[in-house]
């Protein structure tokens, strides 16, 4: 379990956030301990700069973490990095998911980093976000994904279409299950691996399966939804 560590308030009233691990992945993002309510109507400070080492998951994690902690009445978010992080966020363009906010700010600013200019065709960083709506766009970004699954990995080249239509698939059904009508999406390869991610800020599975089955934790309510045989809530 991951902790969520808040400093009790500066001088000037903001409040220092961190995570008590040291990367963001499918694990320690699974279950996240906080007191949410402490941070209702506070300014935070999202210290990542003890996070060494960040999947794809983690990625799509903190893009919805920084928008529930908005969501939830957390008046700004000024977000600070550094070394391979800051990098790496400067690199897939986090920032821009964010351009138009005004509640959240990146400590060094992220669009002033002057990037290396090194051949990095074995490493391709891309995020993302997109309309769920727009059936051209959800299309496009699919066949994107496609096109680096098959770049990458050769063998694939045959299962082209299968791939393209699985993640049609799996990107139509954000509008279908969550609620909202936008996602986001991660990947990045390395060497002949492809890892990918995807997600939105919608309801969530928890929500929906505490529907039939009240008093269940996120955990729980994730492992019975991927049971056989699941009735899905409406």
């Amino acid at each position: 379990m991951t902790k969520l560590i808040v400093d009790p308030p500066d001088l000037d009233g903001v409040r220092r956030v961190q995570f008590s691990c040291d990367r963001l992945n499918h694990n320690t993002t699974r279950v996240i301990d906080a007191d949410w309510e402490s941070l209702v109507g506070q300014s935070i400070q999202l210290d990542l700069r003890s996070i060494e080492f960040v999947e794809p998951f983690g990625l799509v994690y903190l893009y919805t973490f920084l928008n529930h902690l908005h969501d939830l009445g957390v008046v700004s978010i000024s977000v600070r990095t550094e070394g391979n992080l800051m990098w790496y966020l400067g690199r897939m363009d986090f920032m821009n998911s964010f351009a138009d906010e005004e509640w959240i700010d990146f400590e060094p600013d992220l669009a002033e980093l002057q990037m290396e200019r090194t051949d990095r065709t074995d490493r391709l960083l891309e995020f993302r976000t997109f309309a769920v709506a727009n059936d051209d766009e959800v299309w496009e970004v699919a066949q994107q994904m496609a096109m680096i699954v098959r770049s990458q990995i050769p063998e694939a080249s045959e299962l082209g279409e299968q791939i393209h239509l699985s993640l049609v698939e799996v990107i139509s059904n954000i509008e279908v299950h969550s609620a909202v009508h936008g996602g986001v999406c991660v990947v990045q390869t390395i060497g002949d691996e492809v890892y990918m991610a995807f997600g939105d800020l919608g309801v969530g599975v928890p929500d929906k399966i505490r529907r039939l089955e009240p008093g269940m934790n996120d955990c729980e309510c994730i492992e019975h939804a991927l049971e056989p045989g699941i009735v899905k809530p409406g």
